[in-house]
């Protein structure tokens, strides 16, 4: 394969999105596929589609036969999404009406469950065309374990006290996990070796954690109208974020408990993030946190230094390792 074949990222959402416009959403039940359609035309950043036909156009040059496991991808992200804002009883995603605040939570459930069908066997015929059973038996891994990480994450808002490596490792599961597994998914489509495959995977965990500690610090810092979501909404639910616990890291005892308690104070909105900010900003956790996020992108380095491939394919690694990690929103 020559460099002059690989395509730009936007080249390759555009090629993403047109083959998705061509999936039929408009089925009967009508009202069981409706909602499927409404989450999936919502926009979102499609980096899990993105990850994939990156790396099997940058490893292989082909990327006709990744379109359906790269929709399937992005079906269960959006499945994933549609449950999480049940259970977080989130108003708006994407800057518009949630699934079940548009149709109901008995549509949403639904209209989740026969997603996660529709993803299974996209995956498994895919898996069967190109005699690559992995890809399925690492899809089934996967999505087991990001249920695990949203289990973890709710119980997290139950518990007073989450250490750092509980977070990081509740992240990896309900985020690092689906990037990783797109990343070699990409690998394993273009029939790249164990060896690269594993590497692209390791990858994805790095980046993915990195993209939820970035995420979680756009959620207070970032501007409502980039993101699509209400600032502090974290704050708000009392959920462990980095945030939280990065401050509760640098305090001692008497202080922990004074901002624990200020943290499940019964307040209004505005009222509770101007009180957490406050403890916020009087220990800089706005550049502590950046700094963090910012670490996983130099781990992300140190794995695509290590990777036997051509210098090229390294920098198109690099690019979308800045693509994720420099976002706004």
């Amino acid at each position: 394969m020559v460099e002059a074949k690989i395509r730009p990222f936007d080249d390759l959402i555009a090629a993403y999105q047109e083959y998705s416009a061509r999936y039929d959403f408009i089925k009967d039940p009508v009202h069981l596929y409706e909602p499927v359609g409404y989450i999936m035309k919502q926009g979102g950043k499609k980096i899990r589609p993105l990850a994939l036909l990156m790396v099997q156009n940058t490893f292989n040059g082909n990327i006709n036969s990744g379109f359906p496991v790269a929709l399937a991808l992005e079906m269960f992200h959006n499945f994933t999404l549609m449950h999480d804002d049940i259970m977080d009883n989130a108003e708006t995603r994407r800057g518009q009406p949630t699934v079940f605040h548009k149709y109901g939570i008995n549509a949403a459930i639904l209209s989740g469950d026969v997603m996660l069908v529709e993803v299974t066997q996209l995956i498994n015929k895919c898996s069967r065309e190109n005699q690559t059973g992995q890809i399925l038996e690492l899809f089934l891994q996967t999505a087991k374990e990001v249920c695990e990480g949203q289990r973890f994450d709710m119980d997290f808002e139950q518990r007073e006290t989450v250490s750092l490596s509980e977070y990081l490792e509740m992240i990896r599961l309900k985020t690092s996990v689906l990037l990783a597994a797109s990343l070699k998914m990409g690998a394993l489509l273009s029939k790249s070796n164990p060896t690269l495959c594993e590497t692209l995977y390791q990858l994805g965990i790095n980046l993915g954690l990195g993209f939820q500690i970035h995420d979680d610090w756009l959620d207070f810092y970032g501007d409502s109208e980039q993101t699509g979501k209400k600032i502090g909404g974290d704050i708000i639910q009392g959920k462990k974020s980095i945030l939280i616990l990065t401050a509760l890291q640098d305090l001692d005892p008497v202080n922990q408990h004074k901002l624990l308690n200020d943290y499940k104070l019964k307040l209004n909105d505005e009222d509770k993030l101007a009180k957490i900010g406050q403890w916020f900003e009087q220990l800089d956790i706005k550049n502590k946190v950046s700094k963090r996020y910012l670490s996983y992108q130099e781990k992300c380095e140190a794995i695509i230094q290590q990777m036997e491939c051509e210098s090229w394919q390294k920098n198109k690694l690099r690019e979308f390792v800045t693509l994720i990690l420099d976002r706004k929103y």
